[in-house]
């Protein structure tokens, strides 16, 4: 008898240098569930990348760092305003992720 082991879900390569990141979480009974890109029809800006690991409910949005996207505050404060105008109606929450930062080794500064 053999087993057979399903690779977990694709590591997602997140380049903040060129996007910004949002970490949606959805509602149990979210319709959004069912079709995460659907979230991407909230703001043109959206681009849908994937869930957070296996957690379907937690989904990555990204918006491009260009004049006409996330740099420009009036598109940054629209997306934002967007997603969370859908909160009650199928997101339970919206985080816009940090960038990581870098570590210093021991003995720099």
């Amino acid at each position: 008898m053999s087993s057979i082991s399903s690779p977990g879900p694709p590591s997602l390569h997140l380049n903040h240098a060129t996007n910004a990141y949002l970490t949606i979480y959805l509602t149990p009974s979210s319709s959004y569930l069912s079709d995460p890109p659907s979230l991407c029809a909230i703001h043109p800006a959206l681009a849908h990348v994937g869930a957070v690991g296996a957690m379907r409910d937690a989904q990555i949005l990204s918006v491009p760092k260009t004049e006409t996207g996330w740099l420009d505050e009036r598109v940054r404060g629209d997306v934002v305003a967007a997603l969370e105008g859908r909160v009650g109606a199928g997101i339970q929450r919206v985080e816009v992720m940090a960038e990581p930062r870098t570590r210093a080794k021991r003995g720099e500064l």
